[in-house]
């Protein structure tokens, strides 16, 4: 509508909408909600704006929430190096992210770090991941990797050091 894309729904308690558009080469987007809260027995209400602007080779995101009075923000920025995604970024609550992904050579490369306190800089109070997968050729799927993590809720290697081979029938 006018330029806007807007989205607007709502299922029992919770409601919401959101309006974007683009303003002079970065994308803004608007947004608010009422959701329900059982344990608060009342509706939590929430609104933001964040703005995805390319700076040359480079995107920089940043957001500013309210959620029930408590006010945060974002910021965030990536770029693409030889082949290799990068990007970094921080927030109101001190929680600190750095990640590279890409191919490196014969292999494809993780490195992914996550400190919720700027404090804390050692693996053992940090959210590390590393590893490089190859993708053995001439099979059918076929890899080998080595790899790092130290949370096993993350998604790109298992807990702990491995080296692997894994095979596709």
């Amino acid at each position: 509508v006018g330029g806007l894309s807007i989205t607007a729904g709502g299922m029992h308690k919770d409601a919401g909408v959101s309006v974007s558009t683009s303003l002079m080469g970065a994308t803004v987007k608007v947004a608010a909600a009422s959701i329900f809260n059982a344990t608060k027995n009342k509706n939590v209400q929430e609104q933001g704006v964040q703005v995805d602007m390319p700076l040359g080779g480079m995107n920089l995101s940043v957001n500013s929430t309210t959620t029930d009075g408590t006010n945060n923000w974002g910021a965030s920025i990536s770029t693409t190096v030889s082949g290799l995604t990068v990007s970094a970024g921080t927030d109101s609550d001190e929680d600190n992210q750095f990640k590279i992904t890409g191919p490196l050579g014969p292999v494809t490369f993780v490195l992914d770090y996550d400190s919720s306190d700027p404090a804390t800089t050692s693996a053992k109070d940090a959210t590390i991941e590393a590893g490089v997968t190859y993708a053995v050729p001439g099979t059918n799927g076929t890899t080998i990797s080595a790899s790092y993590s130290n949370d096993p809720d993350e998604d790109n290697f298992d807990n702990g050091t491995q080296v692997k081979m894994a095979f596709k029938f």
